[in-house]
């Protein structure tokens, strides 16, 4: 049995990016995992990982603001115990502007769906071709973190690809798995922020991979849609 856990980073009303990403694992993986990124967490003094206030250095973070030494050893044991304990990593990134400008067109959001819709159900594809390509789509289990903007048709559309209660919007309160997909969310929107950027250079795409730790090292589906490609999918 395998199952998937998914979060999101970025606001479409709000961002030049948002990303949809996550990891799938065995359930017997997962059950490690919860156990050794709860070790990590405990070491470091920290409730729950939430990329945002971790990032500004907000309450239970503060000790990690500056200290960069202190920042690179959490985000390796983290890393490390992601890499150690999931089969496979998915995401999903859609330039908000590009998407914007082709909307305006094409009718992406009537015809497709809202920002949050596209990436979801992007990754909700990439999960169950895996799962039907290790023969177990009758046991998959996939779970989004509960409260995003337009929740609501994305679970209506993907009710015909996999059901409730296979498919699942849960708080991520609890929920280490959720804290990864937070984590992996996070950092591949900044990367592609920085990607964006008029500062970016392409000596610099080995650093924005190394953000990302051993995660880098996992399988990876991760699809960035950029104007071209929405054209591409509007034109097909």
């Amino acid at each position: 049995a395998a199952t998937a856990y998914f979060d999101a980073s970025g606001h479409p009303d709000q961002h030049n990016v948002l990303t949809v990403g996550g990891f799938l694992s065995r359930v017997d993986k997962w059950g490690r995992f919860e156990d050794e990124w709860a070790e990590i967490l405990h070491e470091y003094g920290i409730s729950a990982l939430h990329m945002t206030d971790y990032v500004s250095g907000r309450g239970e973070f503060a000790k990690f603001k500056g200290n960069t030494p202190l920042r690179n050893r959490l985000q390796l044991q983290l890393s490390e115990c992601i890499k150690k304990n999931t089969n496979k990593s998915i995401r999903a990134t859609l330039i908000l502007p590009d998407y914007r400008a082709v909307n305006k067109h094409f009718k992406l959001q009537e015809k497709i769906g809202p920002p949050y819709v596209v990436c979801s159900m992007m990754c909700l594809i990439e999960t169950l071709e895996w799962a039907r390509r290790k023969k177990c789509d009758d046991t998959l289990l996939c779970y989004f973190e509960d409260g995003d903007k337009d929740k609501g048709e994305f679970k209506k559309k993907s009710e015909g690809m996999l059901p409730p209660p296979r498919l699942q919007f849960l708080q991520k309160d609890g929920i280490n798995a959720f804290q990864a997909a937070d984590f992996v969310a996070w950092k591949t929107k900044a990367n592609v922020e920085k990607w964006l950027s008029e500062s970016y250079h392409p000596d610099q795409r080995h650093d924005l991979a190394r953000s990302l730790g051993s995660v880098g090292a996992i399988p990876t589906e991760a699809k960035v849609l950029t104007f071209e490609g929405l054209i591409g999918i509007c034109l097909y």
